[in-house]
């Protein structure tokens, strides 16, 4: 018998808002998120959020609400990765993004862009500074010891 994937997701989902014994229930239901009464029945779920597309799975896009139609998507991981609660937000230009979106936007290396904010450059100069073409860095390297 084939394994239904949706079935699965829709599962994983209730198991981790409402079984404390869920390795994720303490991050979901014991933090207070919970999937609406609707969507208790699969049929309801299934008719609201269609078959899960490959690679994509359920993903809530405010933290703060339950699991309910007009909170989810079928999401990538990338997508999911930039809705962590331990992602750090960057205002800049009246908008709030994860550093790794910006970065994207910009055509910077994630590191990159991390360690020119950590340097002290203000957003719209680490964004905008080009990338320095030449030897790749190669780490600090510790002066040798001479043997005697």
């Amino acid at each position: 018998m084939k394994r239904d994937r949706t079935r699965s997701i829709w599962r994983g989902m209730r198991a981790r808002c409402s079984n404390p014994k869920h390795i994720s229930y303490p991050n979901y239901g014991g933090a207070g998120v919970s999937v609406c009464a609707r969507w208790e029945r699969y049929e309801n779920f299934l008719a609201d959020m269609g078959p899960a597309p490959p690679g994509l799975s359920i993903e809530r896009l405010d933290r703060s609400q339950p699991y309910c139609p007009s909170n989810c998507i079928w999401a990538t991981d990338k997508q999911q990765a930039r809705n962590r609660s331990n992602n750090v937000l960057i205002e800049f230009q009246g908008e709030s993004l994860p550093i790794a979106a910006w970065a994207e936007r910009y055509g910077l290396a994630v590191g990159t862009l991390w360690r020119r904010l950590k340097a002290g450059a203000p957003m719209d100069i680490a964004v905008s500074k080009p990338l320095l073409r030449g030897k790749p860095w190669r780490g600090h390297q510790r002066p040798r010891k001479e043997r005697t």
